[in-house]
């Protein structure tokens, strides 16, 4: 009896601290997510090309993100990569959580977010930002000469060596013609196409312009792939679109231009001590 009393008390002496170990273990893991640092807005970055701003410069034990602000000053497009662009800590680097081709249009500004996450030690005083991956892209660059697609279509596939553009619908009525086309790039620089340059032909001299209008031109990295529309409306006393040979003309619409790059970047932030204890 003396015995099983001797084993009960010591099982249940193993149970009570296994359980106070359990707690606090858990107690070790469980982070605080509610504090949060705030850091001061560096001074503004300008160049001949671009001006570069931060704002909304917030972490915690688990993540740190902010706002970029890159106002492109050009003429030219401005095309920044992400992915090797990387927040620095002391004990080490962090690259962004979401890598994407950011592309700025001339004289427009891009506000992108920058987002570092893993571990649990993003609750730092300082840091600083390596902002790599700028190039600048002018838009004067080599038109692509393109062969005119007719309609009706004796054939849905045109190629050129950097592009191939497929024929994906196409309806002709009297009044409107229709015709919607998948262009891939598969060149070696930087496409820009400008659908608003398209044209369509009928008899020998009259020409008309492509009536769907986008307010702006299109950048492709190669492997990618775009939808390109056309609409076209010819007077019936110039010609009967439903029979009339069409021929649907490239123009400028395909330009190829080469990306630039531009220097990289490297800005420190340090912790608004007056900020942090206020929202905290």
């Amino acid at each position: 009896m003396k015995k099983s009393i001797q084993i009960l008390i010591i099982t249940t002496l193993t149970l009570l601290n296994s359980g106070f170990y359990a707690q606090e273990k858990s107690k070790k893991v469980k982070l605080d997510t509610k504090t949060k640092n705030y850091y001061r807005i560096p001074t503004e970055i300008k160049n001949d090309y671009y001006t570069l701003n931060f704002k909304n410069i917030v972490g915690n034990f688990e993540y740190l993100k902010f706002a970029v602000l890159i106002n492109n000053i050009t003429s030219d497009y401005i095309i920044w990569n992400n992915k090797d662009s990387q927040i620095i800590f002391d004990w080490g680097t962090k690259n962004t959580v979401k890598e994407k081709i950011h592309k700025l249009k001339p004289h427009k500004e891009s506000n992108k977010t920058f987002t570092v996450r893993g571990g649990n030690q993003m609750l730092v005083d300082k840091f600083d930002f390596s902002l790599t991956g700028l190039s600048r892209v002018p838009v004067k660059g080599t038109t692509v000469a393109i062969e005119d697609f007719k309609l009706p279509a004796n054939k849905n596939i045109i190629t050129s060596d950097d592009f191939v553009i497929t024929r994906l619908k196409s309806k002709r009525k009297t009044d409107e013609t229709y015709a919607k086309f998948e262009i891939a790039y598969n060149g070696k620089e930087i496409a820009i196409v400008n659908p608003n340059a398209i044209t369509v032909r009928v008899n020998e001299n009259d020409v008309y312009a492509n009536d769907f209008r986008k307010k702006t031109v299109y950048l492709l990295n190669p492997g990618d792939k775009m939808i390109i529309t056309t609409k076209f409306h010819i007077p019936a006393k110039v010609a009967d679109m439903q029979f009339t040979d069409m021929y649907i003309q490239w123009n400028d619409t395909f330009v190829l231009s080469k990306a630039i790059p531009l220097d990289d970047v490297k800005v420190s932030f340090v912790i608004n001590e007056e900020l942090t204890k206020e929202k905290n």
